[in-house]
């Protein structure tokens, strides 16, 4: 018998092309989570700053960054997000 691997899928509830995971200090928790969506990187990174801004006295955090593709499948891009946030 043949043993399959299943791999975990990130599926988000969206049709955008990129979608971000960002974490955030609570009041009653210690951590929440909220995301940032765009169809371009531009657009993504706008909606990160947009967050970062809202929750700034929160110590807003990225913790993933996929880029959707065709098919069920995606593409980890947080280290790309991570330098193009820590330039500006």
């Amino acid at each position: 018998m043949e043993k399959y691997k299943m791999k975990r899928q990130n599926i988000v509830n969206h049709y955008f092309k990129y979608h971000a995971e960002l974490e955030y200090d609570n009041e009653n928790t210690y951590l929440s989570l909220t995301n940032a969506m765009g169809n371009t990187i531009k657009e993504l990174l706008k909606d990160i700053k947009e967050r970062f801004n809202y929750y700034k006295d929160r110590n807003p955090k990225i913790v993933k960054v996929i880029e959707l593709l065709p098919n069920n499948k995606s593409r980890d891009i947080t280290n790309k997000i991570l330098n193009e946030t820590n330039r500006d």
